[in-house]
């Protein structure tokens, strides 16, 4: 945890920000998975600050070959659960009912035509409950 307090202190120095030492693991975390996969590169969680930090601490520690980066199962668990690096990427955990309030909200907007009072306000606490889930996780 001393890189995270560390970085942490380096993170408010540059930026006038103060974070936790959880937050600052995470950004650390994110940014060094950014640089050996391309999936995660290709997503959110870049942060300058965090890429500048590791640019100048972290040495080869975050390195990969074009090969090892194109691979998306290197290094992930046999059993598909997702790995730390990558909870850490902004919207990186899995929220198991993303897919039930997607259904619900399809499924209550067409049920809208004949009861939009209804429908309205249960997608609306279905999208709120699912965001609130989402927001937890970050």
């Amino acid at each position: 945890m001393q890189h995270a307090n560390d970085f942490a202190a380096y993170y408010e120095r540059t930026t006038g920000q103060a974070i936790s030492s959880t937050d600052a693991q995470n950004m650390l975390l994110a940014n060094g998975y950014i640089r050996v996969d391309n999936a995660a590169a290709s997503g959110p969680g870049y942060n300058a600050v965090a890429a500048q930090y590791l640019t100048a601490n972290a040495g080869s520690l975050f390195s990969a070959t074009p090969a090892e980066m194109a691979n998306p199962q290197l290094g992930r668990n046999p059993d598909g659960t997702p790995t730390p690096e990558v909870f850490a990427l902004p919207g990186g955990s899995a929220v198991p009912g993303a897919g039930k309030a997607a259904a619900a909200g399809l499924g209550l907007t067409t049920l809208g035509v004949a009861a939009p009072a209804v429908a309205t306000a249960w997608a609306l606490g279905t999208a709120y409950d699912y965001a609130g889930d989402t927001i937890g996780h970050l």
